[in-house]
């Protein structure tokens, strides 16, 4: 070996010797890399404990609100009907005709409901009644108001009419009196074209 091959020698020794290996570096690598797996690890720990306590607070809400919504319907179940539902279905229900009132009147006594009847001269005297014994009951009312409606009617086309009240409350109408039956028959059939039941009635 000459000497320029042993100075190449002793060249390369040293520098291998001064040039320093990188070992803090692949250190430092090798601790980063942990930290990071550590907090991914402990983010995805933190992440999952989150999702479940969210799930099992919704889960409860849920729970909360079916209850909730449960005693409800059952107090709107068993709950008595309100005073406004009470006058609502009192209000809907139709109201009950009145029933006719009796008047208490003599049997065969001319009558009229209450009022003035101006008509009222128009009837015969009671000197005449005994000789007019007949007259022609046209119609039968169980409202007075009704009777004396159709006894104005007749009355306002020249028709003597006047009322008789019965015990019940029925109240006829009547035309007459007439002096016979005669009188009281051809009445009757003039009278039949617009009161088809009427007929004769001895007073």
């Amino acid at each position: 070996m000459g000497p320029e091959q042993g100075k190449q020698l002793e060249l390369f020794e040293l520098t291998q010797k001064s040039a320093p290996r990188p070992h803090h570096r692949d250190t430092l690598g090798r601790v980063l890399f942990q930290l990071r797996h550590d907090q991914l690890v402990l983010a995805a720990m933190a992440g999952v404990i989150g999702l479940t306590i969210i799930f099992a607070s919704g889960v409860e809400r849920g729970k909360q609100l079916a209850r909730t919504e449960r005693a409800i319907l059952a107090r709107q179940q068993t709950s008595p009907q309100t005073p406004q539902a009470e006058r609502q279905v009192s209000a809907a229900a139709p109201a009950p005709m009145p029933a006719p009132t009796a008047i208490p009147a003599p049997a065969m006594k001319a009558a009229t409901p209450a009022g003035p009847v101006p008509a009222r001269k128009k009837e015969p005297a009671k000197a005449k009644a005994g000789k007019s014994r007949y007259a022609v009951q046209v119609v039968t009312f169980s409202q007075p108001q009704l009777a004396k409606k159709e006894m104005d009617r007749l009355r306002s086309k020249g028709e003597r009419a006047f009322l008789v009240i019965r015990d019940g409350g029925r109240t006829m109408v009547y035309v007459g009196p007439f002096p016979s039956k005669d009188h009281a028959v051809e009445k009757v059939s003039t009278l039949k074209t617009k009161y088809r039941d009427c007929f004769v009635k001895t007073l």
